[in-house]
């Protein structure tokens, strides 16, 4: 397996050298996860016995790509725009604040 992981998303390459795999995502499943190997798309799910809510997949036989992706909530995206709104205030009074102090010196 080789994996890479953002935020929002999850990407491997995987053999199943199996007549089929299930297997587990290191991340906790919320409702908008989607998951696709191979441009397709997969069900994916929290079995019983998973007692941290982790992500499962089922896969075939074979070599796939398989990608992860959170798609964004109306909440998400509100929160998006509020952590920007803030850091782009927050540099602007750092900024001011440095031109502040150098006219004084």
């Amino acid at each position: 397996i080789k994996a890479s992981q953002g935020t929002n998303w999850v990407e491997f390459k995987i053999l199943v050298d199996s007549e089929e795999a299930l297997v587990r995502i290191g991340v906790f499943n919320f409702p908008v996860w989607r998951a696709h190997a191979d441009n397709k798309a997969l069900e994916v799910f929290v079995p019983d016995e998973e007692k941290w809510g982790r992500m499962h997949v089922r896969l075939p036989r074979g070599v796939h790509n398989v990608r992860f992706n959170l798609k964004n909530t109306p909440i998400r995206t509100f929160s998006n725009f509020i952590s920007l709104s803030t850091w782009s205030i927050f540099g602007f009074v750092l900024l001011r604040k440095k031109g502040e102090n150098e006219v004084r010196h």
